[in-house]
């Protein structure tokens, strides 16, 4: 019962988000923190509190969520992940790099986490943190723990490749992460406008973290 009201109250709070209505969207997840059934549950429900604390200017009330989130699962490579993006969405750099780094400790093989930490390696518009090196690292290790069949994971080290000078190479990557089966999984109008960036031999930065 507590596990059905929960995904309830995070769909409703998750839609309200996507919607830019953070307080509605609050106020569901707090519903769905109450009939929480499990510690990953709640470190959701607080990743997503912290983005809309991060809507609406409150950085510290984000960071508090964040932090509940590790608290709730402090060995998860996908709270960590999340954590960055959100931070990075939020145009919070040192946050993002601060909760990417935790995650390499405790999860320093986890799929999504190393994605999202490429994407902000190779992809962040301050250069202070961009570094191709580490971002086609971690993007080629996630890419063969998918087996290479994640397009989004594949697109990842496309934009990592043009990050290090490798052109040729991401505009390759790219094309592949576009004919894969899976292609739905990156948001495919996105990816065929960084194709031609890679073939005019421009890097991509993104505005925000995806």
């Amino acid at each position: 019962m507590d596990a059905g009201w929960s995904r309830h109250f995070l769909r409703n709070g998750i839609n309200h988000f996507d919607h830019g209505e953070y307080i509605y969207s609050l106020e569901e997840l707090d519903s769905a923190l109450s009939h929480a059934p499990n510690s990953g549950t709640a470190a959701l429900v607080h990743i997503y509190k912290a983005r809309d604390f991060y809507g609406l200017k409150n950085y510290p009330k984000a960071r508090e969520e964040l932090e509940a989130a590790l608290r709730a699962a402090p060995q998860s490579g996908f709270a960590c992940a999340a954590a960055g993006s959100a931070a990075y969405q939020a145009d919070r750099y040192a946050e993002a790099l601060e909760y990417f780094e935790r995650g390499l400790k405790t999860a320093p093989h986890h799929d999504l986490l190393l994605d999202n930490f490429a994407w902000f390696r190779a992809t962040c518009p301050d250069p202070t943190f961009r570094n191709g090196a580490d971002a086609v690292r971690f993007a080629t290790e996630a890419c063969e723990l998918a087996h290479w069949k994640d397009s989004a994971f594949i697109d990842t080290l496309a934009a990592a490749q043009a990050e290090t000078g490798n052109f040729a190479a991401a505009a390759a990557t790219e094309q592949r992460a576009l004919s894969e089966k899976d292609a739905e999984r990156i948001e495919r109008s996105a990816a065929q406008k960084r194709l031609p960036l890679y073939s005019r031999n421009q890097p991509y930065r993104a505005r925000s973290g995806r």
